[in-house]
């Protein structure tokens, strides 16, 4: 069992590399797999995906074991020694930690990442313009878009796990203070430091999903029906993911606990 299990996860793991927007799916495929499983079971499972992994390429394994292998080890460990943390709490908590990591990974490898773009990239015909376009969005946002691609998944995940309290979830507001914060900084500095304005859009990121969560929850109310208001929803706080946060954060600011 515990030999078929990790095959699955590696398995699962380099068609997520293919197809990165569901690398949600890992961490849900773990815990279904082994939620009744020991601790030294898990580890067993564990050992043999990183080994399996590390047969295919070795280098794989860093980000499997830095991040998305990651993902369900925390929420478990959260939901055993942070029973009284709202879930949001634990989804920045956990994007943050993983964030940074990637952040940090790609920082220390920059050298090599930029040599493989400008070797292979421009070598596509018709798209110098729109290359250039694009790494320079990517280098200038590339914090934001780490953290806002690890949150993303996060949120998935949780919302697949802890889908039937979905509608209860709520967010704490300790994420607005380094936000207001930051936002003086920039208000009264007028800096252009990209490290201080990523930041300022990676806080947003908790109180959108907030906006989403809450106008899910509104919009089943008159029409019962989930699927439907969440779907409705996250297209509302795509073409509108400013106003999204302005109102989930004044949600937050008014409601009672």
């Amino acid at each position: 069992m515990f030999i078929i299990t990790s095959l699955g996860i590696t398995a699962l793991y380099f068609l997520l590399v293919i197809f990165p927007l569901f690398a949600w799916l890992l961490p849900y495929f773990k815990i279904k797999k082994l939620l009744n499983s020991s601790l030294a079971e898990r580890v067993l499972v564990e050992l043999g995906a990183i080994g399996l992994i590390a047969l295919v390429d070795y280098k794989m394994t860093i980000p499997y074991v830095c991040v998305f292998g990651m993902i369900d080890i925390f929420y478990i460990i959260f939901k055993k020694y942070l029973k009284n943390t709202e879930i949001f709490d634990k989804i920045g908590m956990i994007s943050f930690i993983l964030g940074s990591v990637v952040v940090v990974g790609v920082y220390l490898n920059r050298v090599e990442i930029l040599e493989v773009l400008n070797t292979t990239l421009p070598q596509i015909k018709n798209l110098q313009t729109e290359y250039y376009e694009v790494i320079e969005y990517v280098s200038t946002n590339f914090i934001y878009l780490s953290y806002l691609y690890i949150m993303i998944i996060v949120f998935l995940f949780y919302y697949l796990v802890e889908k039937n309290s979905f509608l209860n979830w709520n967010v704490s507001y300790f994420w607005l203070i380094p936000y207001i914060i930051l936002f003086f900084i920039k208000y009264y500095t007028n800096t252009t430091n990209i490290v201080v304005l990523n930041l300022i859009d990676c806080l947003k990121i908790i109180y959108i999903l907030y906006f989403l969560q809450q106008i899910t929850k509104r919009l089943n109310e008159f029409v019962k029906q989930r699927t439907l208001s969440l779907v409705a929803s996250i297209f509302v706080t795509l073409l509108y993911p400013e106003l999204s946060f302005i109102i989930g954060a004044i949600i937050r600011m008014v409601k009672k606990d």
